[in-house]
């Protein structure tokens, strides 16, 4: 992930992506991103799913 703003940890990169997993240090303020809780409760059911269809 490139940084736009700020200096990141590495060469203006701040942040890991592996699978379907994000892992970064940025902060995100809720308000003004209002679609990520139904995001993350979409991903969670999705992920639940697939575990109990193992």
């Amino acid at each position: 992930l490139k940084v736009e703003r700020g200096t990141g940890f590495v060469s203006r990169r701040d942040g890991l992506v592996k699978n379907n997993v994000l892992a970064l240090y940025t902060h995100v303020l809720a308000p003004g991103t209002p679609d990520w809780a139904a995001g993350l409760v979409r991903a969670a059911t999705g992920y639940a799913a697939r575990r109990k269809g193992e």
